[in-house]
């Protein structure tokens, strides 16, 4: 019986996993528990009940704002949107502290304006919703809170019907003909996420792997796509490629070729996980000659989720799949562990110079709006030292510093906001430390927020 063929190459094996990779993949099982990349049955539990009351609030709402254009209470009722989750959720590869990246799907009546400056408001009435806030400035807007202690990032599509259906498939073509063309790219995170699930041999292994793919990427800081590296749709891509061409393969068996392959890989040949449809807005590599670490969606049009990977970047990115390829070698060989993959990052050791960029604001929504401006700044910055011949590496950290403070005197706000400082010696958080201060300081009374990256600098001859 001729097997099942998964991707645009036959596989490279079709073996099962040996005795040893079984346990391995036992042992890796247990590390991926301890540091907590398995989600407890009772957290699982809850964010179902969290999209279900987010559900009926938004339906809600949906409800409220029909009968008030059309006057009309049986057209209000058979009205509805529809929510769907993309993301590290979606793809199963979420953990406990996770949030629930979701797309609400609304009808026609329902436009962009009243979803962010009319449902916040209800939404902030409800007693599990906190901390929301809602940015409309950013390239996707969204509204961001905490329901029940989960974090949620909801943004918005518009249907060009009166009501969503309940059967609504945004795999569909046709469905997509039928969403508002400023939506489609916010419409491409579920699309892309049920293409990959649909596009691997085995979803358990695909979803243990990317776990630890995941763990990986951020305890080396190389998680990051608006800083340069690879976000969560990329490493998913990579992981389902490689799940691809090793379909009986447990996770240890596709973690064990994971690293040398993309090490090895032939950049900037693209990694794709079907063949590319051809037609407008869909990636081809004469017009995207720019990008040097191409990693395809598989949802049509295909898009780079990878363009903003700069030179620097992607030494970088080889550099740690090669240290981890070797780390991996070692494990086989039973003279290494799982742990050793993991171990975090030493960025703050590499270098003799950094450059620190801060910026800093006394409103929450305005510094929200300006850190993803502030990341766009920093790609052209990054961009802009590597091409200087007195630098070899541009190296960005992809963790940025936040951090909160209340009631600093304006001599401590410029000291916060502008001294050369590193992270630690601000690690405390003065709302909580209940800082003394002494009554004849000026104090601002409000919060002060700060963010701060870091880039290290690798000269080319000793000198910057």
């Amino acid at each position: 019986m001729k097997s099942v063929q998964y991707g645009v190459t036959p596989p490279v094996s079709e073996a099962l996993p040996t005795q040893r990779e079984l346990e391995l993949n036992e042992a890796l099982t247990d590390v991926l528990a301890q540091e907590g990349m398995i989600e407890s049955e009772k957290n699982a539990q809850l964010r179902k009940t969290v999209l279900f009351e987010l559900d009926m609030i938004i339906n809600e709402f949906v409800y409220a704002v029909t009968a008030k254009l059309t006057n009309s209470e049986q057209l209000a009722r058979n009205t509805a949107a529809k929510l769907f989750t993309y993301g590290s959720y979606r793809l199963g590869a979420h953990t406990d502290e996770s949030d629930i990246d979701t797309l609400c799907v609304c009808p026609q009546h329902i436009t962009q304006k009243m979803f962010f400056h009319s449902l916040p408001p209800i939404l902030q009435k409800h007693q599990g919703v906190q901390e929301l806030t809602t940015v409309t400035s950013a390239f996707v807007p969204v509204i961001k809170m905490i329901f029940h202690g989960i974090h949620i990032d909801l943004i918005y599509a518009r249907l060009w019907q009166p009501t969503v259906p309940a059967n609504l498939d945004l795999s569909d073509e046709r469905t997509m003909q039928q969403i508002d063309e400023s939506c489609t790219r916010t419409a491409n995170g579920p699309r892309t996420a049920t293409e990959i699930l649909s596009l691997v041999p085995n979803v358990e292994t695909f979803c243990m792997a990317l776990k630890c793919i995941k763990l990986w990427a951020k305890r080396r800081a190389i998680y990051s796509n608006a800083i340069g590296y690879l976000g969560g749709v990329a490493w998913a891509i990579l992981v389902a490629r490689v799940c691809q061409l090793y379909p009986n393969g447990c996770p240890a068996t596709i973690i064990s070729r994971f690293f040398r392959i993309f090490f090895t890989w032939s950049w900037p040949s693209p990694v794709v996980l079907k063949y590319l449809v051809k037609g407008r807005d869909a990636w081809d590599s004469k017009s995207n000659k720019h990008h040097i670490m191409p990693i395809l969606t598989p949802a049509y049009p295909a898009m780079c989720s990878t363009h903003n990977v700069s030179h620097s970047t992607q030494k970088i990115l080889l550099a740690e799949l090669n240290r981890a390829s070797k780390i991996v070698d070692t494990i086989i060989l039973g003279t290494g562990s799982w742990q050793d993959l993991f171990m975090e990052h030493d960025f703050f050791k590499l270098y003799k110079y950094y450059i620190r960029v801060s910026f800093c604001s006394s409103e929450q929504n305005a510094h929200m709006s300006w850190c993803g401006r502030m990341e766009s700044r920093l790609r052209k910055l990054i961009t802009s030292l590597e091409v200087m011949p007195q630098i070899l590496i541009a190296h960005p950290l992809c963790n940025r510093v936040d951090e909160t403070y209340d009631d600093l005197s304006n001599d401590e706000i410029q000291d916060v906001a502008f001294n050369d400082t590193t992270p630690n010696e601000f690690s405390r958080h003065l709302s909580n430390n209940g800082h003394d201060l002494d009554h004849d300081k000026s104090l601002s009374h409000n919060k002060f927020y700060i963010t701060k990256y870091y880039i290290g600098l690798l000269p080319a001859h000793g000198n910057v």
